[in-house]
């Protein structure tokens, strides 16, 4: 079983824990899984792999990932990957939106690949839409200056929508579709009931500068609860009462309480919503000096405001202590 980082990979396939909790790849970014800074590309939404494979195969020199949230269709492709010894291409599950927003820094991406895409018929359900205008600055802010976005449709009004936004970002200059000979599985399927195909390319033009490099981050932060005293441990369990804070954009909730008498510590269910993502679980602890920290073997996927949410659940804690 391959261990490039401190935990085991399973076949190509890496997991939150792989990317939020794992020491070197915190320390290192996307090299540490890597192991080179070779030119980086990314393709949202890659099933099956067809396109992943077939790029990863014919552009040797550069790194490939790819993302989604199916996972009995990710461990066959984590296979097919390690099995054609294709070491330049990672699939990761996680969410697209919270992927580049916490693990890609600015202009770090050669391409952005997005392939046929959820197109969300219902208009209450739009909002779902990888390509839409609250989503398109975050496309540009990964791509480094003269990379390329590329996408692909089925669909006729999303193909129209999708167009119509690319065409009026200044940034943004249309280019020739690149040539690729591989088909995925839907586009073959669309193709054989003759459905109009829409293939779009952009490039972003930006003065050349070099990329955000990556600012490496602790594995959890430690957060001091302010005028802790170690007796307060069994009162605030004992009295417990499920807490929230609402802020612009997410709620944190804690949900349940337990303690552990011996070593005098706390241990917090805690639930975080965000506007446009799913809610998640995560665990925190309470040592008996009053530091407020991820319990051990809990995934919080957030890097860039993971200190900023520790530290409003220490506020929220010491709220209900007074």
């Amino acid at each position: 079983m391959p261990m490039l980082c401190g935990i085991p990979l399973v076949n190509m396939l890496l997991y939150p824990r792989h990317l939020f909790t794992d020491p070197e790849f915190l320390q290192k970014g996307w090299p540490a899984w890597f192991q080179n800074e070779r030119p980086l590309n990314l393709e949202i939404g890659c099933g099956y792999g067809h396109f992943l494979s077939y790029m990863a195969r014919r552009f040797p020199e550069q790194n490939f990932i790819g993302l989604d949230i199916v996972n009995k269709i990710l461990r066959q492709l984590g296979r097919a990957l390690e099995r054609d010894g294709l070491n330049n291409a990672r699939v990761c599950k996680l969410d697209a939106n919270l992927a580049l927003r916490e693990l890609f820094p600015d202009g770090s991406l050669a391409n952005l690949y997005i392939l046929f895409p959820d197109p969300w018929f219902k208009e209450r359900r739009l909002k779902r839409r990888i390509m839409r205008a609250e989503t398109l600055p975050e496309m540009l802010r990964v791509l480094a200056p003269g990379g390329h976005l590329h996408f692909v449709s089925d669909d006729a009004d999303y193909a129209q929508d999708a167009r119509l936004l690319l065409d009026s970002c200044p940034q943004l200059k249309p280019v020739p579709f690149p040539e690729i000979e591989v088909r995925t599985k839907y586009e073959r399927k669309w193709l054989q009931q003759e459905k109009q195909i829409t293939r779009l390319s952009y490039q972003l033009e930006l003065p050349q500068k070099p990329s955000e490099t990556w600012p490496g981050y602790a594995v959890t932060p430690v957060i001091p609860l302010h005028d802790w005293r170690a007796e307060q441990a069994e009162a605030f369990w004992k009295q417990f009462q499920p807490l929230k804070e609402i802020s612009e954009g997410w709620i944190i909730r804690v949900l349940a309480c337990y303690y552990a008498a011996d070593e005098g510590r706390l241990l917090l269910r805690c639930l975080l919503a965000e506007e446009g993502a799913l809610a998640l679980h995560f665990w925190l602890e309470v040592s008996a000096q009053g530091q407020l920290e991820l319990a051990r073997g809990s995934c919080l996927p957030r890097l860039r405001h993971r200190q900023i949410l520790l530290e409003k659940t220490a506020r929220l804690i010491e709220s209900a202590l007074t």
